[in-house]
């Protein structure tokens, strides 16, 4: 079977001898169980062909009327080939985020020991789509976007550096929802110091704003 991600989620097509979208990777999952999968991940290529036990990436894609060499001069594309210890959609997901979103760091002078970390993420089958400052601008406030890729209910903890003064399920315009998302079917939030549990349903999508105390 061959696996790509979609905005918020996964999907798994059959063998095709056509390119199929994907954001940023597509994956071949071997039929037998305990064969290793392969996944190519890209940073800025779309174009997947999944098709006779085998996976391709299309680098360039262009027309030839009227221009008939559009593409000309030098292009440089960033892609690796992958071979995940697990098959599952998570385990993917992860991947792809860590060579497409790598760390950035530099050196500065700050207050912090050597060794810190502002937020710790406790969860296996939850993707996180953003982490980021509220269009409000309020502060030591944050919005948290992730979808659940494995079909299952997911339950996740995240610990951050700083108690929590509150959390609240939100939608995409970070407007506070009365309860959690429609067709939830699981605990609400829970907030016990620094610490922020919840769970979300099968391929669910999920918005939280939490507000942290200040330093």
């Amino acid at each position: 079977a061959y696996r790509y991600d979609i905005p918020c989620g996964v999907v798994e097509r059959p063998g095709l001898a056509l390119d199929g979208p994907g954001n940023s990777w597509g994956a071949a999952i071997a039929a037998q169980g305990g064969a290793p999968a392969v996944q190519l991940i890209t940073e800025g290529n779309y174009g997947f062909r999944g098709d006779q036990n085998a996976l391709a990436l299309t680098l360039i894609r262009s027309s030839y009327d009227p221009d008939p060499y559009p593409e000309s001069g030098i292009h440089k594309i960033n892609f690796v080939v992958h071979v995940p210890a697990g098959s599952a959609n998570h385990e993917l997901a992860a991947a792809a985020a860590n060579y497409t979103r790598p760390l950035d760091v530099f050196s500065g002078a700050g207050a912090q020991a050597e060794r810190h970390s502002f937020i710790n993420f406790e969860g296996d089958s939850l993707a996180w789509s953003a982490l980021k400052a509220p269009e409000d601008g309020a502060a030591d406030t944050f919005i948290l976007r992730f979808y659940e890729v494995d079909g299952r209910t997911a339950k996740a903890a995240i610990q951050f550096s700083r108690p929590l003064i509150g959390a609240a399920w939100c939608d995409a315009h970070e407007q506070a929802l009365p309860e959690e998302p429609a067709g939830q079917e699981a605990e609400p939030l829970s907030v016990e110091g620094s610490r922020l549990t919840l769970s979300l349903r099968p391929y669910g999508l999920g918005s939280v704003r939490v507000q942290l105390a200040k330093e």
